[in-house]
């Protein structure tokens, strides 16, 4: 996704596989912009499935017994366990290992991911247990976790909500590689497809998960990507969505649950779209707000 109205400069800075933006009408500094991609690098340091001395790699490594976890951690995966149980299953963190099994087991800044042959897929039907009373977390033996999205969704609301207490810009918005949170004002994104653009409202966030992004075809000819369908353990069909929400994780989310249930944007009161093979699908709230 990309922002398109109002003209504004952005801070960018890599972190988390992708590239951030911090945009802004021309009156952030760049100590504020500094500030912000500190706080962002922290939280890649905390929940990196790919930094061998991250928290999150910490907890993998601890996989059948309870591990101390920060405030900020933990703050996560309760929001973790409480999206399991609101999808019936269906967002599922616990898919780290069967992702490393299906070749991305390092990050794709490092080269392509993949194994020379595709595995035999299996269910992930497990939970992560979370005791808030210890500060402690236990991954089930066998599984392991990957806070992916919903890390970096995380991460956004953080950032945004810095970059407001710092500044007191009245046009500005946070892209963490198209996770959107509107900080303050009313903005046009770019969200993909024929001249399709969406109002972005002050205090909302936008997501779009996609099967085309971190994509990669395995020896045996398979292709992969990252998103794993916990019912079979398997990169999910060709999909793309795009969910908006007053809340960026919830959107961030939905739009990953859309790519492995298409159908269940009949449920949803969210503007949001799905494409599939079988054509593209959107909600009343999605045809009001879109721009062609």
């Amino acid at each position: 996704m990309q922002t398109v109205a109002p003209p504004l400069q952005a801070w960018t800075w890599p972190a988390m596989g992708t590239t951030w933006r911090l945009y802004h009408s021309g009156d952030v500094g760049a100590d504020v912009a500094a500030a912000v991609a500190e706080l962002v690098y922290e939280d890649e340091l905390r929940w990196s499935r790919f930094l061998p001395d991250s928290e999150l790699s910490r907890l993998n490594r601890g996989a059948g017994g309870r591990v101390g976890v920060t405030t900020e951690t933990l703050e996560l995966l309760v929001a973790c366990r409480q999206w399991t149980v609101a999808t019936s299953g269906v967002f599922q963190p616990l898919v780290g290992r069967a992702l490393a099994s299906w070749g991305y087991s390092r990050s794709m800044l490092g080269g392509v991911p993949g194994v020379d042959r595709s595995p035999e897929a299996s269910p992930v039907k497990a939970m992560i247990e979370i005791d808030t009373g210890t500060a402690t977390a236990w991954v089930p033996d066998g599984y392991e976790l990957d806070l992916g999205g919903i890390a970096k969704s995380w991460s956004v609301v953080r950032a945004g909500r810095l970059a407001a207490r710092l500044s007191d810009e009245l046009s500005l918005l946070i892209d963490g590689g198209g996770d959107l949170f509107a900080i303050r004002g009313d903005h046009v994104v770019d969200v993909g497809g024929p001249g399709c653009r969406i109002d972005l409202r002050a205090g909302e966030g936008a997501a779009t998960s996609s099967t085309r992004k971190r994509r990669w075809q395995n020896g045996d000819g398979t292709e992969a990507h990252h998103l794993i369908d916990p019912v079979t353990g398997a990169p999910c069909p060709p999909a793309e969505a795009t969910v908006c929400s007053s809340d960026p994780v919830e959107a961030d989310v939905l739009a990953t649950v859309l790519c492995l249930r298409p159908q269940m944007i009949d449920d949803l009161d969210h503007p949001c779209r799905v494409v599939t093979e079988d054509g593209e699908r959107s909600t009343a709230m999605w045809d009001d707000r879109c721009r062609r």
